[in-house]
């Protein structure tokens, strides 16, 4: 609202502005009743704030210091009449004055409320916008002054309650943006989400491991290993105990695949330094990135010369790492053989002991398309019994298919 001049901050360091400009508020006890005030979505009743600030003093003496505190508070706003005392009861009118936590409130109830917070599939886009916007006003850990000194017990039970339930919140819905970004395959924005989570909880073993999964699946292997191993001294420095298990037998598994993984990795071909820099197309390459992160699949068409291959060529070279390639090049002249570009980029792109993986049949019919490896396996030179390799309905049925289960290795399908 225009009218709320006052804003009151609260999921951080706290910060009370008029108009922009910081408001002084000199006694520490003032800004605590201010902080408290704002933290409360309903009315408080003056026995409760004695309770919280005076627990010490008679209800008398109690009630006596509330009435000067509040005069002081009323003093030390621009706008006095933002401080209501109806019926026994004290709060902050919420058409004068902004607080970030009941905004924070506000969004997070309905969406705590809903079965979505408990799934991994992808979420509505209004959802997924309102979890965005709550987690935007979160600044920081709920501080308001608890860890200064000089505060009463009543207010550090209160603040101690309402950080766990501030910290439990984000986090859940962090760790639920994280699922969402995972299920729609941008991974680089759920380990984002996962580390913010993992602020609040460094030692969550389930989330460390999801983590270092999506980093793998990334490609991001050293920073994987380099993230275990961080984790292996936090572990070690924290509670003086050893990695759980499932990440220790997550790092396993990465060392045991890492050299396997490299030999597949594959630089594009006749990649040059091209003249003239690539700019622009942000918009392309994101959609690109999430498009390998789901294993989907990608037509890119326009006019000849607009930037097809240049586009690719920049995508594929700026990869963190380097995925396994299928290079296919056509020939614009060449309509006589539709299958060449798609032999030529299998001929180079798969090992001869993946080609023994097929079946003998499929191996048998492939032959007459890719005659030069005979030498590096004998038994093509051979027929498989009962099959016609030469018969044009058995080429034209089966090779169609055994490309098909190739191209569903190469994608990890």
């Amino acid at each position: 609202m225009e009218s709320q001049r006052l804003r009151i901050l609260i999921l951080g360091t706290p910060l009370v502005t008029w108009d922009g400009v910081p408001v002084k508020i000199a006694r520490q006890q003032i800004r605590l009743l201010l902080y408290f005030l704002a933290a409360q979505a309903q009315p408080v009743n003056r026995s409760a704030l004695c309770q919280v600030f005076w627990t010490e003093k008679d209800d008398t003496s109690a009630r006596k210091l509330l009435r000067e505190a509040l005069s002081k508070l009323r003093a030390a706003l621009p706008d006095p009449s933002v401080l209501v005392t109806q019926s026994g009861e004290v709060y902050l009118d919420p058409s004068k004055a902004y607080v970030d936590g009941i905004e924070f409130k506000h969004i997070t109830d309905p969406l705590l409320a809903s079965a979505e917070i408990s799934r991994d599939a992808v979420l509505q886009a209004w959802m997924y916008n309102e979890m965005r916007k709550a987690i935007s006003l979160c600044r920081g850990n709920l501080k308001l002054e608890g860890n200064e000194g000089g505060v009463s017990v009543g207010y550090e039970n209160f603040l101690n309650l309402a950080s766990q339930s501030y910290d439990y919140i984000r986090m859940r819905i962090e760790e639920r943006l994280a699922s969402h970004c995972i299920a729609t395959g941008n991974l680089d924005e759920a380990i984002l989400w996962i580390s913010k989570a993992l602020e609040i909880d460094p030692l969550n073993d389930d989330n460390n491991f999801l983590v270092i999964n999506c980093l793998k699946e990334c490609g991001r292997t050293k920073d994987a290993l380099d993230y275990i191993y961080y984790l292996e001294n936090l572990y070690v420095q924290t509670s003086g105990q050893e990695l759980p298990d499932t990440i220790r037998r997550q790092r396993e598994r990465i060392l045991e695949n890492h050299d396997e993984v490299e030999k597949d990795q594959v630089e594009w071909p006749g990649i040059e330094t091209h003249p003239v820099p690539f700019v622009g197309r942000a918009d392309l390459l994101e959609r690109l990135r999430n498009a390998l992160n789901r294993k989907g699949i990608v037509s890119i068409r326009g006019v000849s010369g607009i930037g097809k291959n240049r586009l690719m060529e920049e995508f594929y070279k700026n990869l963190p790492r380097k995925p396994r390639l299928l290079f296919c090049s056509g020939k614009p002249m060449v309509k006589c053989a539709p299958f060449e570009p798609i032999i030529e980029g299998l001929r180079v792109a798969v090992r001869p002991e993946e080609w023994m993986e097929l079946p003998a049949v499929h191996r048998a019919v492939l032959r007459d398309l890719f005659p030069d490896l005979i030498n590096t396996i004998p038994e093509l030179s051979e027929k498989t019994d009962g099959t016609e390799v030469n018969d044009d309905f058995l080429l034209r049925s089966r090779i169609p298919r055994s490309l098909e289960r190739r191209f569903e290795a190469l994608r990890g399908g």
